[in-house]
């Protein structure tokens, strides 16, 4: 829709301006009618029947006159002032440019919301705009956004090219009764200034300085602001109309004045292409993926736009002075530069910021599940439905505290009870060795009392090697826990969260997996310890589920116990998905 509104706008300004130039203002038609007068006579004649006269366009012609003047002081090329002249004005239109461009993105994105809002509500139209319209608000979207600013480069056309056809008037800041008067006076001279008047001060301006003198010296332009100008660029005159008949062309001079109006119209095909690439690209769901409808909708209204832009830039072309052709030439190549840059940054940006949302829905979804978790067990405990009204959260808590703790302590007596067995296996190994090394002193007996001292002393520092190991284990086994990584993590369910607590009574997150991973209460690791740890696929009980900021101890099942935060207590979750697993 925008773009056919900016397509029909540009339209209007073509035939608005082909239409200035069939019709000639008084001042004009006097100095055609005049030419047979004196210089002076003639001068006089226009300068009267001119009124000094300031319109409200003259509020946009003006500003714009000083700065084609100034840009061609500073350049001394006028070619490169219109292009100049160009740049500044897309930089100065760039605040909107992005505001148009971040409306444009934002809705692309959102019209796959829009069609599953419309397809819901079906046949109600009314319910589904006011709908639609509510979502756009919420997400910071406008249907209209973008539309106004894309027609604000259009609309400078109108007052650049009165700037470009009068630079007697604009340029050099003459008033439009001293203009006339340059003119008629010029144009009695014997000078042909062409056949389409329209365009009399652009011929009239490359003759300043051969009439300076004779100018000054009549009354009505003693004032008058001279300076010559230089219309050429690249060896071609850029204040005349290009011919479309090619075949014609005599020389550099007219082949280049031929070519400007085609590389105009080669430059907004090319502009063209480039967007629909661009528009396509930003066509997208909310998997990322192109969206087929926006991409086919895109397409169709760029197929039009593809040939009625370069058919109104040739229109334009072959129609008015190729200066005209020099500015649009270097819109559009600004224009697809801005655009290429614009909506690749904005693209990223936007993709940013759905990966977040994402996130978020994401852990919505695990927190949802847990609860739903959590209410299912409540009814496997209680099928009749009694917890749900009248057992508490505490109660529950405590429940599930005592079946963990329960699980920790049969843990615990089975590693007591293995325990228990290999060490009768070591004593029962450590007799056999002793049976053995006393029958082979009793057969030599020659060395028994050297081999029983031997013996003896190795017994005394067996004995005391025992006593050492025995006080050693002794003194380290008060803070340590026994049991695996799991049965640690389930021994402490319940327990509070406190923030850099390690256990006993308390965890924070880092500090359960302390914890578990070494059976001593105490912080041996952080959560960054595990973050640049290699990720594992196929993650086993034990394994450490770990994101930036939280850690926990993986169960089985798609579920962990952790410490969440400040409130709450050590239980089971399911896993987040932006959560991923280590293996220590």
């Amino acid at each position: 829709m925008k773009r056919f509104f900016a397509l029909l706008l540009a339209l209007l300004m073509v035939l608005s301006l082909t239409a200035c130039v069939s019709s000639n203002n008084a001042a004009q038609t006097t100095a055609t009618e005049t030419a047979a007068l004196s210089p002076e006579a003639a001068a006089e004649q226009a300068a009267a029947e001119t009124k000094d006269t300031t319109s409200l366009s003259d509020i946009i012609r003006v500003p714009f006159g000083y700065l084609l003047d100034w840009l061609y002081v500073f350049s001394s090329n006028y070619g490169v002032a219109l292009i100049l002249f160009s740049l500044i004005v897309k930089l100065v239109l760039l605040p909107m440019s992005i505001k148009s461009k971040k409306s444009m993105l934002k809705m692309s994105r959102l019209a796959p919301l829009a069609r599953s809002i419309e397809a819901k509500y079906g046949d109600d139209r009314q319910k589904a705009q006011m709908a639609v319209q509510q979502m756009y608000k919420e997400e910071g979207g406008s249907m209209g956004g973008g539309c106004l600013w894309s027609f604000i480069p259009l609309l400078i056309l109108f007052p650049l090219y009165y700037v470009i056809r009068e630079p007697i008037t604009y340029m050099l800041h003459n008033s439009r009764s001293v203009s006339a008067a340059i003119v008629a006076f010029i144009q009695a001279s014997g000078v042909d200034l062409g056949k389409n008047t329209y365009y009399a001060q652009l011929a009239a301006a490359g003759h300043l300085g051969e009439f300076a003198e004779a100018i000054k010296s009549v009354a009505v332009m003693a004032s008058a602001k001279l300076q010559d100008i230089d219309f050429s660029f690249l060896g071609v005159d850029l204040a005349a109309i290009p011919s479309f008949r090619f075949w014609q062309c005599e020389g550099w001079s007219e082949i280049g004045l031929f070519l400007i109006p085609v590389f105009s119209g080669v430059f907004q095909m090319f502009s063209m292409f480039i967007s629909q690439k661009m528009n396509n690209q930003v066509a997208t769901n909310a998997d990322g993926e192109v969206d087929q409808n926006a991409a086919q909708m895109a397409n169709q209204t760029n197929a039009s736009m593809m040939i009625m832009m370069p058919l109104m830039s040739l229109w334009i072309g072959f129609s008015m002075p190729a200066a005209i052709s020099i500015y649009w030439i270097a819109q559009a190549v600004f224009g697809t530069a801005q655009d290429v840059i614009l909506t690749k940054h904005y693209r990223k940006v936007y993709d940013a910021e759905d990966a977040v949302r994402q996130e978020k829905a994401a852990l919505r979804r695990a927190e949802e599940a847990e609860k739903e978790r959590q209410r299912q067990l409540r009814r496997e405990q209680n099928p009749d439905g009694i917890l749900a009204d009248n057992v508490s959260k505490k109660k529950v808590r405590q429940q599930e505290k005592e079946a963990a703790e329960k699980a920790a302590k049969e843990e615990e007596e089975r590693q007591k009870k293995a325990e228990e067995e290999r060490q009768k296996q070591l004593q029962a190994a450590s007799q056999n060795s002793t049976t053995t090394n006393s029958n082979s002193g009793n057969s030599n007996s020659s060395g028994s009392s050297n081999s029983n001292k031997g013996n003896s002393s190795s017994n005394s520092s067996s004995s005391s090697n025992k006593g050492n190991s025995s006080s050693s284990s002794s003194s380290s086994s008060g803070s340590y826990v026994s049991g695996s990584t799991v049965s640690r993590a389930y021994s402490a369910l319940g327990k509070p969260y406190v923030w850099g607590a390690a256990g006993p009574n308390s965890f924070d997150c880092s500090g359960l997996v302390s914890f578990c991973l070494t059976g001593r209460y105490s912080h041996t690791y952080s959560s960054s310890d595990f973050v640049g740890l290699t990720k594992v696929s196929n993650p086993q009980p034990g394994d450490i589920c770990v994101r930036v900021g939280h850690v926990g101890v993986y169960i089985g099942g798609g579920q962990m116990i952790h410490a969440p935060h400040t409130g709450d207590v050590v239980k089971i979750s399911a896993v987040p998905s932006n959560m991923w697993y280590v293996r220590p």
